[in-house]
């Protein structure tokens, strides 16, 4: 299935880097205008974004827990987003359904410093 995003809420910006979340619910984009877009990915609608590194984001993941999205960049700030508990809840659901399906049991913990640094380079 082929899927085209923007990237960006305007027209400023150009898409850089994209990450799906675990439960491939969402996509998160970063954009040329330093803004973090965050998209239901079966719909296309830009469902959040996200505003705050001085430079453009280098790196992103959302954590294994579902609630949070870890970015960082040019001006080396990492920062933890909160997702909203809307989002959270729904790839939380998914991702039990997909265990429920495949029969495997396992639990999701927060990251830690470590898992911070791994997932970002």
């Amino acid at each position: 299935m082929k899927k085209c995003f923007k990237g960006s809420t305007s027209d400023e910006g150009t898409l850089l880097k994209v990450q799906m979340d675990p439960a491939g619910i969402y996509l998160a984009t970063s954009c040329s205008d330093k803004s973090i877009c965050i998209f239901d990915y079966e719909s296309g609608e830009c469902v959040a974004t996200l505003f705050g590194h001085s430079e453009i984001v280098t790196g992103m993941r959302f954590s294994q827990d579902c609630r949070h999205l870890i970015t960082i960049s040019g001006d080396s700030c990492v920062f933890l987003w909160r997702l909203d508990s809307q989002m959270t809840n729904s790839m939380r659901k998914r991702l039990a359904e997909r265990k429920r399906t495949a029969g495997v049991t396992t639990t999701a913990k927060a990251p830690t410093k470590e898992h911070l640094i791994r997932y970002l380079h």
